[in-house]
Protein backbone atom coordinates (compact mmCIF):
# COMPACT_ATOMS: atom_id res chain seq x y z
CA UNK A 1 0.00 0.00 0.00
CA UNK A 2 1.34 3.37 -0.97
CA UNK A 3 1.98 6.25 1.18
CA UNK A 4 -0.36 9.07 0.91
CA UNK A 5 3.01 11.14 0.23
CA UNK A 6 3.85 8.31 -2.37
CA UNK A 7 0.58 8.63 -4.06
CA UNK A 8 0.71 12.18 -4.68
CA UNK A 9 4.42 12.36 -6.20
CA UNK A 10 2.93 9.36 -8.48
CA UNK A 11 -0.11 11.23 -9.35
CA UNK A 12 2.27 14.58 -9.52
CA UNK A 13 4.17 12.47 -12.47
CA UNK A 14 0.99 10.81 -14.04
CA UNK A 15 -0.40 14.85 -14.49
CA UNK A 16 3.25 15.74 -15.92
CA UNK A 17 2.96 12.40 -17.98
CA UNK A 18 -0.54 13.22 -20.00
CA UNK A 19 1.03 17.26 -20.04
CA UNK A 20 3.66 16.21 -22.04
CA UNK A 21 2.02 14.13 -23.93
CA UNK A 22 -0.69 16.71 -24.90
CA UNK A 23 2.49 19.12 -25.91
CA UNK A 24 4.17 16.54 -28.12
CA UNK A 25 0.55 15.14 -29.73
CA UNK A 26 0.31 18.67 -30.87
CA UNK A 27 4.00 18.98 -32.44
CA UNK A 28 2.92 15.33 -34.39
CA UNK A 29 -0.18 17.14 -35.68
CA UNK A 30 1.92 20.20 -37.18
CA UNK A 31 4.37 17.75 -38.40
CA UNK A 32 2.25 15.97 -40.42
CA UNK A 33 1.37 18.33 -42.83
CA UNK A 34 4.88 18.31 -43.87
CA UNK A 35 5.94 14.81 -42.57
CA UNK A 36 5.14 12.37 -40.27
CA UNK A 37 8.50 11.55 -38.02
CA UNK A 38 9.13 8.23 -36.72
CA UNK A 39 10.09 8.52 -33.66
CA UNK A 40 6.32 9.68 -32.66
CA UNK A 41 5.57 6.50 -32.75
CA UNK A 42 8.32 5.19 -30.63
CA UNK A 43 7.10 8.07 -28.16
CA UNK A 44 3.64 7.34 -28.13
CA UNK A 45 4.21 4.16 -26.95
CA UNK A 46 6.38 5.13 -23.79
CA UNK A 47 3.85 7.75 -22.86
CA UNK A 48 1.42 4.69 -22.92
CA UNK A 49 3.34 2.26 -21.07
CA UNK A 50 4.53 4.70 -18.41
CA UNK A 51 0.29 5.73 -18.49
CA UNK A 52 -0.62 2.51 -17.64
CA UNK A 53 2.38 1.51 -14.83
CA UNK A 54 1.63 4.90 -12.74
CA UNK A 55 -2.65 4.15 -13.17
CA UNK A 56 -1.65 1.10 -11.98
CA UNK A 57 0.35 1.85 -9.18
CA UNK A 58 -2.24 4.43 -8.19
CA UNK A 59 -4.62 1.85 -8.12
CA UNK A 60 -2.87 -0.85 -5.67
Amino acid sequence: MLKPSQREKLQDCLLMLRSARTILSGLGVVSALSFQPTWMHEIEECFQSADEKLTILLRS
